[in-house]
C-alpha cells in the first residue's frame, strides 16, 4: 500500500490508497519494508496549499508520492549500490533520507540515501528524525554557533527546534528557547532557559540572555517573532529561519532550506546525517515522537498536524 495526494485540498479528500511499486532495484538502487514514516509540514503543505508548491518553484504534480524520510527493513540491493558508510545487505535495518514516496509499506531508493538504523532506537523515532535533526544542524553551522556563546530558538519545543536546542547544548553553547509554558520543564531538564512566547517575550528573551546573544534560530516565523528578533539582534549574518523565508530575503538575514540545487545546504545536511544517528545511537540525542498513526490513518495524521495540535507524528505501515 501506498499513500498519494490526487489533487490540491483537504487530506480527508485528496490522500488515496494506491498499490505499491513492485520493480526490483535496478543499479544503485535498494528496495526495503518499511516500518515507519515521519508526517512533515512540507508533505501537508505541497497539496493543500498551491502558492507553497509555487514559491518552492516545484509545482505539484499528481498523483504525488508523500514522505520524505522512513526508517525499514532491506529486501534487495541492485547492482553497484553501496551505501555512504559502506555496504548494504538483505535484512540490514536502516534509515532511507532524503527520498521521495515514503509513505508506503515498501520504497525503492537510491543506495545513497541509506544509512544504518542506530539500534537504540525505535522504529518511530528512526523514521522521524532526519529531516528535522538535518534541518537543525545546518541551522548551527549556518549561524556558526560556537561553544560558550548564547543562542535564541524560536520555537525550541517543535521537530525543528527540539534538534536546534539539544544540538547547540552539545556543542557547548548556552540556549534560550521560546516555548509555551507547558515545555518549560523539557527545556530545563536539557539545559536550556525557557522563555515563555506572546506578548512581551522580547523583553524575557532580553533578560535570559543578559544582553549576550550571538545567533537566532527562527523555527516559528510570524511577524512578530521576527520583528522583536530583528530589535534584539543587530547581526543578521548570524540570524535564520527555515519558515519565513520571504521576510529573511527582504530584511537580510539567512533564509535556510535543503531544495533541489541548493548545493551547499544539501551538501551540510547530507553530511549532518551521519553526525545526527551517531548522537542519538550514543544517548546524547534525544529523539521525540509525540504520536503514532497506522499508514492507512495518513488522513487523519494530517488533518491532526494541520490542526496544531500533532507534535511529531509517524505512519506506521
Amino acid at each position: 500500500m501506498k499513500i498519494v495526494a490526487v489533487g490540491h485540498g483537504l487530506p480527508a479528500e485528496m490522500l488515496r490508497e494506491v498499490e505499491c511499486e513492485k520493480r526490483q532495484p535496478g543499479a544503485g538502487e535498494v528496495a526495503l519494508d518499511v516500518r515507519a514514516a515521519a508526517v512533515n509540514t512540507k508533505d501537508i503543505k505541497l497539496y493543500t496549499t498551491t502558492d507553497y508548491a509555487r514559491m518552492r518553484d516545484r509545482p505539484s504534480v499528481f498523483p504525488l508520492s508523500l514522505g520524505l524520510e522512513a526508517a525499514g527493513v532491506v529486501t534487495a540491493v541492485g547492482p553497484n549500490a553501496p551505501g555512504p558508510l559502506g555496504p548494504i545487505e538483505k535484512e540490514d535495518e536502516v534509515i532511507a533520507y532524503r527520498v521521495e514516496g515514503a509513505y508506503a509499506s515498501r520504497i525503492v531508493v537510491p543506495s545513497s540515501c541509506i544509512i544504518p538504523k542506530p539500534a537504540r532506537l525505535s522504529w518511530a523515532q528512526a523514521g522521524s528524525m532526519m529531516l528535522p535533526g538535518t534541518t537543525a544542524f545546518h541551522c548551527l553551522a549556518a549561524t556558526f554557533v560556537r561553544p560558550g556563546e548564547t543562542v535564541l530558538v524560536h520555537g525550541a519545543a517543535g521537530a525543528v527546534g527540539r534538534f536546534a536546542t539539544q544540538l547547540a547544548l552539545i556543542t557547548g553553547a548556552h540556549v534560550v528557547g521560546t516555548v509555551s509554558e507547558t515545555n518549560f520543564d523539557l527545556l530545563r531538564n536539557w539545559g536550556a532557559t525557557p522563555v515563555l512566547r506572546g506578548p512581551g517575550f522580547a523583553e524575557r528573551v532580553q533578560a535570559a540572555a543578559g544582553g549576550k546573544l550571538a545567533a537566532v534560530i527562527d523555527t516559528v516565523g510570524t511577524n512578530d517573532v521576527i520583528d522583536a528578533s530583528l530589535e534584539l539582534f543587530t547581526d543578521r549574518r548570524r540570524m535564520a529561519t527555515i519558515v519565513n523565508l520571504s521576510r529573511a530575503r527582504q530584511d537580510g538575514f539567512l533564509a535556510l532550506g535543503g531544495e533541489a540545487g541548493n548545493d551547499e545546504a544539501i551538501r551540510i545536511r547530507d553530511h549532518a546525517r551521519y553526525a545526527i544517528a551517531a548522537l542519538a545511537q550514543s544517548g546524547a540525542l534525544h529523539v521525540h515522537v509525540d504520536r503514532t498513526f497506522r499508514l492507512s490513518d495518513a488522513p487523519e495524521a494530517h488533518e491532526f498536524a494541520r490542526m496544531g495540535e500533532g507534535g511529531r507524528l509517524v505512519l506506521i505501515p
